[in-house]
C-alpha cells in the first residue's frame, strides 16, 4: 500500500510538476509573442514617424519654392511696371529729348570706332599700350555688335507680332 500511495503521490507530483513546466513554457511562449509584437509596433511606429519627418520636410520645401516663386512673379511685374512706366515717359517726352535719345548711340558708337582706331596708329610696343588696344577694339567691337545687334533683334520681334 505504501507503494501505491507512493506511486500516487509520485504520479501527482510529476504530473503536477510537467503541468507546471508545461504551463511555464506556455508564459514564456507568449512573453516572446508579446515582445515580438512590441517589436514589430515599435518598427512600425518609427517607420511612420519616419514618413511624417518626410512628408513635414516636402511640405516645407513646396512652401519655401511657392515663396520664392511669388517673389519671382512679383520682381517681374515690378520690371514691367518699371518697363511700361519708362516707355510711357519717352513716348510722351519732347522731341528734343527723343532726338538727343535717337542720337546717344550712333554717337557712342562712332566714338568708340574713332578710339579704337587712334589706338591702332598710336600703339607703341609696350605691353600696357598693346593691352589698353585690344581692350579698347573689343569694347568697340561689343558695342557695335550690341547696339546694332539689339536693334535689329527689336524689328524682329516687332515683325514676329
Amino acid at each position: 500500500m505504501i507503494a501505491t500511495v507512493g506511486s500516487v503521490v509520485l504520479s501527482m507530483l510529476t504530473g503536477g510538476g510537467f503541468s507546471l513546466v508545461t504551463r511555464g513554457l506556455e508564459m514564456f511562449s507568449k512573453s516572446l509573442d508579446r515582445k515580438s509584437k512590441v517589436a514589430e509596433l515599435q518598427a512600425e511606429r518609427e517607420h511612420e514617424l519616419a514618413l511624417i519627418k518626410l512628408h513635414s520636410e516636402v511640405r516645407s520645401a513646396q512652401e519655401e519654392s511657392e515663396r520664392e516663386n511669388a517673389l519671382i512673379e512679383f520682381e517681374m511685374q515690378v520690371a514691367e511696371s518699371n518697363t511700361n512706366h519708362a516707355i510711357a515717359s519717352l513716348r510722351n517726352s519732347s522731341q528734343w529729348v527723343n532726338d538727343i535719345n535717337s542720337l546717344i548711340r550712333p554717337a557712342l558708337t562712332i566714338g568708340m570706332g574713332a578710339a579704337a582706331v587712334w589706338l591702332c596708329y598710336q600703339a607703341g610696343d609696350s605691353i600696357n599700350q598693346e593691352t589698353a588696344t585690344f581692350a579698347v577694339i573689343d569694347l568697340a567691337a561689343m558695342a557695335y555688335g550690341w547696339w546694332f545687334g539689339d536693334r535689329s533683334s527689336r524689328r524682329m520681334a516687332q515683325l514676329n507680332t
